[in-house]
C-alpha cells in the first residue's frame, strides 16, 4: 500500500515536471512568435515572411467579410504581374 502511494506521488511529480519543462521549451518561443506578428503588416511570423507588397513579386491583400455573424479575416495572395483585368485560376 505504501509503495503504491509513493509510486503514484512520483508519477504525479514527474508528469507535472514534464509539463513544466515542455511549457518552458515550447511556450517561450511560441510567445516570442506571437509578439512578432504585430511587427508584420500581414501578421505573418515565419522566417522570410513577406513584409511589404513589391511590384513583380507575390503580393498579399488583406480581406475580411461577415459569415453567419462572424467577421472572417484572411490574406489573398496574388502572383507576380497580377492585374485585375485578367481571370486567374484559384484554389479555395
Amino acid at each position: 500500500m505504501t509503495r503504491n502511494i509513493f509510486d503514484n506521488n512520483r508519477r504525479r511529480f514527474i508528469k507535472s515536471g514534464t509539463l513544466f519543462l515542455t511549457t518552458a521549451l515550447v511556450g517561450v518561443p511560441e510567445m516570442v512568435q506571437t509578439e512578432n506578428y504585430k511587427k508584420n503588416p500581414f501578421t505573418l511570423v515565419y522566417k522570410g515572411a513577406i513584409t511589404e507588397n513589391l511590384p513583380g513579386q507575390v503580393n498579399i491583400h488583406p480581406v475580411s467579410y461577415m459569415l453567419h455573424g462572424l467577421k472572417i479575416a484572411a490574406n489573398v495572395y496574388t502572383p507576380p504581374g497580377y492585374t485585375t483585368t485578367l481571370k486567374y485560376p484559384a484554389i479555395v
